[in-house]
């Protein structure tokens, strides 16, 4: 099965929750339930557990500025 691409998101965080849990029931707060999908492969990371593997992405996400300038290429439209 491939998944349907959705809109575009805000987070690592909630595409995670999206994609990974059951919709929220009247009266939830937070989905808990993982019924959704039986099973997850995480790829050039260094876990397997879905949960860390967002977190991970979202801070190298955040931190690409630091990575790019750290591994000395150019970004993109800043004067040299």
């Amino acid at each position: 099965m491939v998944p349907a691409i959705t809109a575009v998101g805000r987070s690592f965080k909630g595409a995670f929750l999206y994609y990974a849990h059951d919709k929220r029931r009247d009266g939830e707060a937070v989905r808990f339930t993982t019924d959704r999908v039986a099973w997850v492969e995480t790829i050039n990371l260094p876990t397997r557990e879905p949960e860390r593997a967002w977190r991970i992405m979202a801070h190298t996400a955040l931190a690409q500025a630091e990575l790019k300038a750290a591994s000395g290429t150019r970004r993109p439209g800043a004067n040299s």
